[in-house]
């Protein structure tokens, strides 16, 4: 991609609120394997954040520990400290990836590149006692494929603005189209990653979706390879 030897397309990207909870919940929900992660946090984090391919076993322990202090804030895992740890998955395994893709596409190619960042949380799938941690991962694919779940008019409602969106960008190459009230704007190629916020069917904003201070801690603690 960097080589420029790619398909010239149009290209359009997305990504949840919440993209890591689903991958913590079987240990946050499980209170031997809180304990087992907190006592033997460097054997087991690097397994879950895969850089166990780390060969020296010291600096493996400072990744470990870098996770630790700038999520956590060197506090132990936890109820409290879930939604951190959760972020953490998701930039570790989703979003960090996403992003500087979607960064090097928009520069390489002469396709405009769209992304959406989906935070609607399928008000029909959920109890109302249940701990809300936003649109998780998928979150976005109950309104795209069949769902029986859904019964609300406001489910329906945004079914219709992603399929609208998703045909729009088949057909034209661009996703604007009448149920999206903003300006849809595609990944700017000076590397701001403008993204379209859905929260309901019509409250939609434009915005940067990239934390750079935790894009640098990142490629920083484990830089992505040179291909």
């Amino acid at each position: 991609m960097r080589e420029g030897k790619i398909k010239h397309i149009p290209w359009m990207i997305s990504m949840t609120e919440n993209e890591g909870a689903p991958f913590g919940f079987d240990v946050i929900y499980n209170k031997t394997r809180i304990n087992e992660v907190n006592y033997q946090w460097n054997d087991i984090l690097p397994m879950i954040f895969m850089y166990n391919h780390v060969k020296s076993e010291y600096q493996k322990d400072h990744i470990s520990a870098s996770i630790r202090k700038y999520y956590l804030k060197n506090k132990p895992l936890s109820n409290q400290t879930a939604k951190h740890y959760f972020q953490a998955l998701g930039d570790r395994h989703f979003y960090n990836g996403i992003i500087e893709t979607a960064k090097l596409y928009s520069v390489a190619s002469l396709g405009d590149t769209y992304c959406y960042k989906f935070y609607y949380r399928e008000t029909a799938a959920y109890p109302d006692n249940e701990k809300n941690y936003g649109c998780l991962h998928c979150g976005d694919g109950f309104y795209i494929l069949k769902n029986p779940s859904r019964k609300t008019k406001a489910d329906t409602d945004m079914t219709r603005l992603l399929t609208s969106s998703i045909v729009a960008f088949m057909k034209n190459g661009n996703p604007k189209n009448p149920t999206v009230e903003v300006e849809w704007e595609p990944i700017s190629d000076k590397g701001v990653v403008n993204c379209l916020g859905i929260y309901s069917y019509t409250v939609q904003r434009m915005e940067d979706v990239e934390n750079h201070n935790t894009s640098r801690f990142w490629n920083d603690l484990l830089p992505p390879p040179d291909y």
